[in-house]
């Protein structure tokens, strides 16, 4: 055995939140929240892990998100007014992840895969709305429940055999589907402005005079369509 181990948990999260509008309307939620968490780490090899992983966590909405006060913008469709929503609920999320990791040159170089699966609860997502004055109004909403899958992949390689063990390349991909069932219309849809594909990559160097790392790195989405 490599040293298999078995991690689990339990948090406490006690939250107050108040609240108060231009009309002086206030208004207070206060929540014990229990946040279980359980994780598994075994050994394949001296150099390969596996990892299991089950928890749930909360989303909880920034300040900018509860406050009512609406922030003016053009006012059209690409560029709405915002608003917060005091009436917002913490976004719950139980989520499950199954990986492999196998690492290269000490441990500087990694390879991994990630399975993942979110389930949501009171999902949070900016809503358009046409005001009575014709402007439209972005506001964060509980908009339902819903899932996420995916699948995430890293590679992170040392030059070494080039000798260059100072350069590291790294790269990472994300492909994920996502699933909502919407408490307004009872329609099933995507996320709202949530992308399928993700990816980056780059290049760190680490100069040893100086003990600083320089790099330079590359972003992708695939950007959003609605079906």
């Amino acid at each position: 055995s490599w040293g298999d181990s078995l991690t689990y948990g339990l948090r406490l999260e006690d939250a107050h939140t108040r609240t108060r509008d231009v009309n002086g309307a206030k208004q207070q939620v206060s929540e014990l929240s229990p946040l279980p968490s359980v994780s598994y780490l075994g050994h394949l090899s001296a150099d390969t892990d596996w990892r299991l992983g089950l928890a749930r966590t909360l989303r909880r909405p920034e300040l900018r998100e509860l406050s009512p006060t609406i922030t003016s913008d053009s006012g059209t469709l690409a560029k709405p007014d915002t608003a917060g929503n005091a009436d917002l609920s913490p976004e719950s999320i139980w989520g499950a992840d199954l990986g492999v990791d196998h690492f290269l040159y000490d441990q500087r170089g990694l390879l991994s895969a990630n399975l993942f699966y979110r389930e949501f609860d009171d999902k949070i997502e900016n809503v358009l709305s046409q005001q009575s004055n014709s402007r439209w109004l972005s506001s964060p909403e509980n908009t339902g429940s819903g899932q996420a899958s995916g699948l995430e992949l890293e590679a992170r390689l040392p030059l070494d055999s080039l000798g260059l063990p100072q350069l590291t390349l790294w790269s990472n991909g994300t492909a994920v589907h996502t699933r909502l069932k919407s408490e307004a219309t009872g329609e099933t849809r995507r996320f709202l402005d949530h992308p399928d594909y993700l990816f980056n990559a780059g290049a760190d160097y680490y100069l040893a005079s100086l003990q600083t790392t320089f790099g330079v790195n590359y972003n992708w989405n695939s950007g959003y369509t609605q079906d």
